[in-house]
């Protein structure tokens, strides 16, 4: 299984047992103490850019995997430049530990949240790399091809019907 992220404190012991070549061992013992991850904003000693994506590091079990890296860059260069983007992310770190939690025990959900989160992933992507406005077009597009063809099959299948 995956490591998961650390999102409470927990204490662990690494023992480390060396054998030399005529058979001797020794051994060596160790605690090893995870604190929690801070959820203090700007003023209380962190800022904005450094807080987690609690969710996302617990769905993909590490913040340094390149998908929470891109939602992270993502917040960073858009979010964070807007009150509203502040506002939901304040409201996000405030509120989301529980949820990362439960999400980080429980291999069936996280492999749910993981693909769940491919659309948010992708787009934040695409903005990242063209632009938040290309990005838009791009989906505005999509979503009135969809709408589209969805009108073409109704209107298909009451063709149908009368027929």
């Amino acid at each position: 299984t995956s490591p998961r992220p650390h999102t409470s404190a927990s204490t662990y012991t690494a023992t480390l047992i060396v054998t030399d070549n005529n058979g001797a061992t020794d051994t060596a013992t160790t605690a090893i103490s995870v604190t929690a991850p801070e959820v203090g904003g700007v003023g209380q000693g962190k800022r904005e850019e450094d807080w987690e994506c609690f969710i996302a590091t617990a769905a993909y079990s590490s913040p340094m995997e390149r998908h929470v890296k891109v939602l992270r860059g993502f917040r960073n260069r858009y979010l964070l430049s807007d009150s509203l983007g502040r506002a939901f992310i304040s409201f996000y770190n405030n509120h989301s530990r529980t949820l990362a939690d439960f999400i980080a025990n429980h291999d069936t959900i996280r492999v749910m949240v993981r693909w769940s989160m491919l659309p948010l992933v992708g787009m934040s992507w695409m903005a990242l790399h063209y632009g938040l406005w290309v990005t838009m077009a791009l989906l505005a597009l999509l979503f009135a091809l969809m709408g589209t063809a969805i009108v073409f099959m109704i209107q298909h299948m009451r063709f149908r019907r009368k027929v």
